[in-house]
Order: structure tokens, then sequence, then C-alpha cells
């Protein structure tokens, strides 16, 4: 994982136990997906979140993920959005991304 400068500020100092690398795993179970007017979907819901493959220490979050594109390439745009207490780690600011390759299955399917 790269290291953010997002949290840093003057009254936090950058030291070893505030500044080492480690590993997210997300995941999400029955989230909501729902099509956006504009295009693409987007799937919502509560995450759970490990960090190193043990708990973390904030609270019950959720996750937005908004699946877009264009007109060329229907699924190639990818932005995450944390909620709750996620959001003291990740922040409020999305993450963009890009798909590297999309399977296109019905809404119907997703909801299974």
């Amino acid at each position: 994982m790269v290291l953010s400068d997002y949290s840093r500020n003057p009254s936090n100092v950058d030291t070893t136990s505030t500044r080492m690398q480690h590993t997210h795993h997300i995941t999400m179970e029955g989230g909501v997906v729902t099509e956006l007017a504009t295009g693409g979907f987007e799937v919502s819901g509560p995450v759970t979140i490990t960090k190193d493959g043990g708990p973390v220490p904030f609270g019950a979050s959720s996750l937005v993920i908004e699946i877009t594109g264009g007109t060329d390439i229907e699924f190639s745009n990818i932005k995450m959005t944390f909620q709750g207490g996620a959001i003291v780690h990740f922040g409020d600011q999305a993450f963009h991304g890009v798909i590297r390759k999309a399977e296109t299955i019905g809404l119907a399917e997703a909801h299974r």
C-alpha cells in the first residue's frame, strides 16, 4: 500500500507507528445495486474491513461504489467512497480508479 499524506497535519508526528505499511481487505455482502440515471450503476452497503488480517480500530462502516463509463467502454471507471467509521482512516474523499476488465450481467442477476 502506498502511504498517503491525507491524514497528516501539524499536530500528528510522522513516526513509524503512525505511518506503517499495511493491507486492508474490504468485503461487502448484501449490497444494494441501483442503476444510475447517467449510466452505470452503484453498489452500496455495509462493509467488513480488516487491517493485516485483523480488526480495524474504527467503528462500523459502509461503502458506496459507482461503476460508470462512456459510449465506447460501458464500464471503465470506478469510484469508492467510505462512510461511517472508516472515514477516520480513509477520509471522506472518493477513491477513483480504472476497470481493466468487465463482464456484463443483468441487474436481476446482480441482485441474487
